[in-house]
């Protein structure tokens, strides 16, 4: 999703950038609370930087290596496969996990600069153990790392952390709206999806879940029960944020009634359609 119009996401992703072009910068932590939108950031730097590629701007990575960590334990090996492939380095099954680490290694020793992104790490990754070449001074070559935890980026030694706070209020309204339509700015609607909006405790996931399940609903009681089921959702899992986990719980219910008065062919649409958004959203609170 572009973060066009989110002022404080605009911010962290210029911020960012200007660490980027920064020599004694190598490895930058961006941490923050699951749903808070560090993956969007970092795709949408992605995507900046392919914009500078083909300009004449001095902020350009030779190669940039996408990788999305697998949750704990982390298998060295599924990291090292998704380096190796974008890479063009075909790896044998055989191979030990320390030649594969030989072979990254001297490759990206080959490029005039890397980038690599790692998101979502849930627990310290050693870098020599994959592969990845130490930083040099100057540090043209560097390493992105998404997590929920400022420990585990401290602890694979980032030279700077950046935490993404969650939306203002004024904020998180607007892109409520954005998602739920203007249906949400009618006179009887607006006071009950404004108290909606403010449960999404300022969580761009959050937001933007409800926003859709909410559209296109033009009966305030349909905003009143929502809220109501809202406030009564409970986490069963003591890790997760209450505000996260209720919301996409919610979503969840709120699919399957509707799936009720559905037909099995209309349902099999209906499910196709937001079921996969609501369920990639469920794996934040897993």
């Amino acid at each position: 999703p572009s973060i066009e119009g989110q002022s404080a996401a605009t911010r962290n992703l210029n911020k960012i950038l200007q660490l980027l072009e920064d020599d004694k910068v190598c490895i930058i932590g961006v941490w923050g609370m699951g749903g808070v939108g560090k993956t969007t950031l970092v795709k949408n730097l992605n995507n900046e930087l392919l914009k500078t590629a083909t300009s004449s701007s001095n902020l350009s990575f030779s190669v940039v290596v996408w990788v999305t960590v697998p949750k704990p334990p982390t298998d060295i090996r599924k990291v090292q496969a998704q380096i190796a492939n974008r890479l063009n380095l075909k790896v044998d099954s055989e191979e030990s996990v320390e030649r594969i680490a030989s072979r990254i290694h001297q490759r990206l020793k080959e490029e005039k600069s890397f980038l690599l992104i790692l998101d979502d790490v849930w627990q310290a990754i050693n870098l020599d153990h994959v592969g990845v070449p130490q930083p040099e001074d100057p540090a043209r070559s560097k390493v992105i790392l998404t997590s929920r935890f400022v420990d585990v980026c401290r602890q694979m030694k980032t030279d700077t952390e950046m935490k993404v706070l969650t939306f203002d209020e004024d904020e998180s309204w607007q892109m409520f709206v954005k998602n739920a339509g203007d249906i949400a700015n009618l006179e009887h609607i607006q006071p009950v999806a404004k108290e909606i909006a403010k449960e999404c405790d300022g969580l761009p996931l959050a937001i933007t879940v409800i926003g859709a399940s909410m559209r296109g609903k033009k009966r305030v009681e349909l905003w009143k029960d929502a809220l109501e089921s809202l406030r009564m959702c409970e986490p069963h899992n003591t890790n997760v944020k209450d505000n996260v986990y209720k919301v996409i719980k919610w979503s969840f219910d709120s699919l399957e009634s509707q799936d009720i008065e559905l037909s099995s062919e209309q349902r099999s649409k209906h499910v196709n359609k937001r079921g996969g958004d609501i369920q990639s959203c469920f794996l934040y609170c897993s």
